[in-house]
């Protein structure tokens, strides 16, 4: 599911009320946002803040074609899928406007900047240093290692340091 409709404000109307197309177009300009089961059982503990795949029911008879669709497929796909009723999707997105959902746990997405934030922590655990503000310019060797230029983003200092467990973000 986009953050864009799929359909007009008239042709919402036309299915659901004016009312409820009303809520339902509002809604699209946030993003349905679900973790996926599969990220509890990653042996890396980086929490990678994955994002699953859903597809949103604004009506009971929509809700009922996306059960129907999970009944057909083979049990082993058909335990891929989970299917949130209204009560369980309330309780997830805190609005009433979807009467159900189909989510599929075995694919998604990543957050950016959740993912940099976890590699940043695996990278602090490691003993690396993260400094953040500066502009890295370019590096040279020097002796047994590297030696980096930075640049400050605030007041343009320029600096040297010696690199070898650091980061700049």
């Amino acid at each position: 599911m986009g953050n864009a409709p799929k359909f007009t404000l008239t042709q919402a109307t036309a299915r659901f009320g004016e009312k409820r197309a009303r809520e339902i177009m509002d809604d699209y300009g946030s993003s349905m946002k679900f973790m996926i089961k599969r990220a509890q059982t990653l042996q890396d503990p980086i929490d990678l803040n994955l994002a699953g795949s859903v597809a949103a029911a604004h009506s009971r008879k929509d809700l009922a074609k996306l059960k129907a669709f999970c009944d057909s497929l083979a049990p082993q796909e058909r335990a891929k899928y989970e299917i949130l009723d209204e009560t369980q999707i309330h309780s997830v997105l805190k609005t009433d406007i979807y009467r159900g959902a189909m989510v599929r746990h075995d694919q998604g997405t990543i957050h950016p900047a959740k993912y940099v934030r976890a590699l940043a922590n695996r990278a602090r655990t490691l003993g690396v240093r993260i400094f953040t503000g500066w502009r890295y310019e370019g590096a040279r060797k020097s002796g047994g290692g590297h030696v980096a230029f930075l640049e400050n983003v605030q007041n343009e200092t320029t600096v040297e340091i010696q690199a070898e467990k650091s980061c700049w973000v």
